[in-house]
């Protein structure tokens, strides 16, 4: 009887135990599958709103041709942004939006840059306050170089991504400032021609 029984609780002991490792090993990869699911849709969005940033950045590049050429025989441009005090409004409002949406899932470096993008953005809508349109665009030829040197500082940062961060999970948000320090920002702002230029813009504003 026992020669029976015994071999029969081994083959069932063993069934069981098979059950459970298959069980287990089930269980191993729906978690893992799982988690590459949403690694995946996390690199998505993390793409997609490097992306966006990307077509700001060539926003800020486009420019309108002007009837005239400088001492080189180039075309003359501005920022279409600065076409019109509403182009440079409207501009303003559609960055400012897909910046902050994006904002969770960019890293420190590039939301910093893009803060400081926001605060110059921002100087220059209050300096053109009440202004025409044909003086805007006057400023707009002064202070084109500042929307190249941001577009540029704006780019390096977002290709970091693709170059070096795009696998990355770990956004570090938690223990840093999304903004340059205050000297930082006044330096840099104080460098830009919208601020070296400041007198020569002050008498296009006054003679509105």
């Amino acid at each position: 009887m026992e020669n029976i029984i015994i071999p029969s609780l081994i083959g069932l002991l063993g069934v069981v135990i098979g059950t459970l490792i298959t069980s287990i090993n089930n269980q191993r990869i729906k978690f893992k599958e799982t988690k590459f699911r949403i690694i995946e849709k996390v690199v998505d969005k993390r793409i997609i709103d490097h992306e966006d940033i990307l077509a700001i950045i060539k926003n800020i590049r486009t420019v309108v041709p002007t009837n005239q050429k400088d001492t080189e025989s180039n075309i003359i441009t501005y920022p279409k942004a600065m076409e019109s005090v509403e182009n440079l409004a409207t501009f303003s409002d559609e960055m400012f939006f897909i910046i902050h949406h994006n904002s969770h899932w960019l890293n420190t470096n590039l939301e910093r840059e893009l803060g400081f993008f926001q605060d110059y953005m921002v100087t220059l809508n209050m300096r053109i306050k009440g202004q025409n349109d044909s003086n805007v665009k006057i400023i707009g030829l002064i202070v084109k170089q500042d929307f190249i040197d941001l577009a540029s500082n704006l780019e390096n940062l977002t290709f970091e991504f693709f170059r070096k961060d795009i696998y990355k999970l770990k956004i570090n948000k938690h223990n840093e400032w999304h903004k340059y320090p205050k000297e930082i920002t006044k330096k840099r702002m104080n460098e830009t021609i919208l601020f070296k230029e400041f007198k020569e813009i002050d008498k296009i504003i006054n003679s509105a």
